[in-house]
């Protein structure tokens, strides 16, 4: 499904592009990668303010993900914590909390593709647990 609907926006962004009418109906694939409706490029924009939107978004994101590698390292520095000492309640509740935010960070920057689904599972549970005894993030 997905190469068949990268296959039709392929085309579409091609026929426009050489000047040819590219109507598939009222088709509007949305996913995380692609604008909203009405928020394409249009070639008559400015191209360096285009550029320079494109710029500002993609460090945006990099911020973003570069805040996410630190909640993450900051998470498993506190499960090696854990699991040199499992009788520390305060330490399970800190890995409890860290599990909680990554796992919010991953879902809302729409990443999980790029994680191993056992790394996925395990926050998942923890961030349940989270939802469930009112533990907050930090």
């Amino acid at each position: 499904m997905h190469k068949f609907l990268f296959t039709v926006i392929a085309a579409g962004c091609l026929m426009q592009s050489h000047g040819m009418a590219a109507t598939f109906g009222s088709v509007n694939a949305v996913t995380p990668d692609l604008p909203p409706k009405g928020m394409a490029v249009r070639p008559d924009k400015d191209p360096l303010k285009s550029l320079d939107e494109l710029i500002a978004v993609t460090d945006k994101s990099a911020a973003e993900q570069k805040q996410l590698r630190r909640q993450l390292i900051d998470y498993f520095k506190i499960k090696s914590q854990h699991l040199q000492d499992q009788q520390n309640k305060e330490v399970l509740v800190q890995m409890i909390q860290a599990a909680f935010v990554v796992q919010k960070m991953i879902d809302s920057l729409h990443l999980s593709h790029v994680f191993d689904a056992e790394l996925l599972d395990e926050l998942k549970f923890f961030s349940q647990i989270a939802a469930k005894k009112g533990i907050h993030r930090p």
